[in-house]
C-alpha cells in the first residue's frame, strides 16, 4: 500500500489494511524529522529518540527500506496538517469466480486519485443548542433566545 499508493483487494482486506496504513502514517508523522535513507544505512543520527522509536515501530510492519523512507519522508510531509483519515475504501464491484466484493484502497490527497477529497466544512458559532444541531438558522435561533429571555422576566 505504501509503495504503490493504491491497491485493489477484497473489502474485508481493504478495511483491515486501512487500519494499519493509518497507524503507519501516524508513526511517520511522529518521526517526520527523519533523514531519508537512514533505514538503509542502519546508523543512528541526531534526529531524536522519538524518531528512532517511531521508525523502529514502523519497520516492524513495513519491511522494505524504500517504503519506510517514503513513509517518513513523502507521506509524513503530505499529511502534516491532516488529523486522520489518510486512506479511503471505494467499492468497485465483485471478483469474477467467487463473487467476493472488491474495493480500491488508496491514500487521499494524491495525484491520480479515484475520487477527489471533500473540502472541509467551515465551522460557525452556534447561537443555541438547536442551531448547533443544524435545525435552526442562527438568526432565527437568536430571535428565539431573545424572546425566551424577555418572557422569563415578566
Amino acid at each position: 500500500m505504501i509503495e504503490h499508493g493504491r491497491i485493489r483487494t477484497t473489502v474485508a482486506k481493504a478495511k483491515e489494511v486501512r487500519r494499519v496504513a493509518d497507524k503507519m502514517v501516524t508513526l511517520g508523522k511522529m518521526g517526520e524529522c527523519a533523514v531519508p535513507g537512514r533505514w538503509a544505512a542502519g546508523g543512528a543520527d541526531a534526529a531524536g529518540a522519538g524518531d528512532s522509536n517511531a521508525r523502529s515501530a514502523a519497520v516492524g510492519y513495513v519491511r522494505t527500506g524504500p517504503a519506510v523512507d517514503k513513509l517518513f519522508g513523502e507521506l509524513a510531509a503530505r499529511y502534516e496538517l491532516r488529523q486522520g483519515g489518510y486512506t479511503r475504501v471505494l467499492r468497485c464491484g465483485w471478483r469474477k469466480g467467487d463473487a467476493a466484493p472488491m474495493a480500491i484502497l488508496e491514500f487521499v490527497d494524491r495525484q491520480g486519485e479515484a475520487r477527489a477529497a471533500k473540502p472541509a466544512a467551515p465551522m460557525r458559532p452556534a447561537a443555541s443548542s438547536a442551531a448547533a444541531c443544524g435545525t435552526l438558522p442562527p438568526s432565527k435561533a437568536s430571535e428565539l433566545l431573545s424572546e425566551a429571555s424577555s418572557s422569563e422576566r415578566v
